[in-house]
């Protein structure tokens, strides 16, 4: 029963907005990221690990399922993506939002 747990994925999902580089406006101008790809990679690699994506929709929200652990995002589109590491708890979903900053 424990490895079952311990396998278990958990659904991360949430909205990804973009600023752009040295706006003043930030916050307030912040958009939908919109068609996105989101890169998820353990930040201790496993011999199982494996790379997970998520791409936006057109509201700039998205949805993937990631083993409890420590990742690393990003964005390859993005000058930055906060947050840049995360760490996901057991539980059946979580929320997320990620703010990118791009050129």
């Amino acid at each position: 029963m424990v490895a079952a747990a311990a396998s278990a994925l958990v659904l991360l999902h949430g909205l990804v907005t973009t600023t752009p580089l040295n706006s003043t406006c930030a916050p307030a101008c912040a958009k939908p990221a919109k068609h996105v790809l989101i890169e998820f990679t353990r930040v201790k690699p496993t011999a199982n690990s494996v790379l997970a994506t998520a791409e936006t929709d057109s509201r700039g929200r998205y949805s993937v399922r990631l083993a409890a652990g420590a990742w690393r995002v990003n964005v390859i589109q993005a000058w930055s993506t906060t947050p840049s590491r995360i760490y996901v708890r057991a539980a059946p979903a979580v929320t997320l939002n990620f703010k990118l900053t791009v050129p």
